[in-house]
């Protein structure tokens, strides 16, 4: 499925494709499903988490460019 691709793309690394499959998948689930369906809260939760962790790896990387 799209979730598990996205998924998949996060846990190899690729924090900011993750982030753009789940952003592609939200409005979907909220437009068949409905916003407080379990699925779509589901791929709100796995968004925030991509973006958090994409946000940490910019800040990282950032943050050793600065010393």
């Amino acid at each position: 499925t799209r979730n598990n691709l996205a998924t998949w793309r996060g846990r190899a690394g690729d924090f900011a494709g993750a982030v753009a499959g789940f952003e592609e998948l939200l409005p979907l689930h909220v437009e068949v499903l409905g916003p407080k369906h379990h699925d779509t809260l589901t791929i709100r939760n796995n968004l925030a988490y991509w973006r958090t962790k994409a946000k940490d790896e910019t800040e990282g990387v950032s943050n050793r460019t600065e010393t």
